[in-house]
């Protein structure tokens, strides 16, 4: 559950211009989401 809340927290507009989203990962120890694409990989804190 507490990924689901994490994911529900970003918001689309975070996400613009870092290319397609190719996969993600939630870091639990932190509660940050890794999100790979084409161009990057970007941590987004909660």
């Amino acid at each position: 559950m507490r990924n689901l809340r994490l994911l529900k927290s970003l918001r689309y507009s975070e996400l613009q211009g870092l290319g397609m989203p190719q996969c993600f990962s939630v870091r639990t120890d932190t509660g940050t989401v890794l999100i790979a694409s084409e161009y990057s990989v970007t941590k987004m804190d909660q």
